[in-house]
């Protein structure tokens, strides 16, 4: 199921509307909209805020999208990296900054 399915499926569980979700997610709600829409992807701290407005954990919305068999470009390979770096500092309490990602391909 896609994450935009996902996210309409559990904010109509809650009894919520998109305002509601988007407000207390402190976004705009155009903003969530294109999220349930598929339109666009929440950034991994965004994604955190919608599922704690949601009252969801953010690992029942699944694993993030494979990134296909083709060759990625820079950007989502930095959007990946960048994401990683922040999670990995959110677990473990330190700053974002401290954090270094390096990859090896074999």
């Amino acid at each position: 199921m896609e994450l935009g399915d996902q996210l309409r499926q559990a904010r109509i569980a809650t009894g919520k509307t998109q305002e509601e979700v988007a407000k207390d997610a402190g976004m705009h709600v155009t903003q969530y909209n294109g999220y349930e829409r598929g339109r666009s992807r929440p950034a991994p701290e965004t994604l955190k805020r919608i599922a704690h407005a949601l009252d969801i954990s953010i690992g029942s919305l699944g694993s993030p999208p494979a990134m296909g068999s083709g060759t990625p470009s820079t950007s989502s390979f930095d959007g990946l990296r960048d994401a990683f770096r922040r999670e990995v500092a959110s677990v473990l309490g330190v700053p974002y900054e401290r954090i270094s990602v390096r990859v090896e391909l074999h």
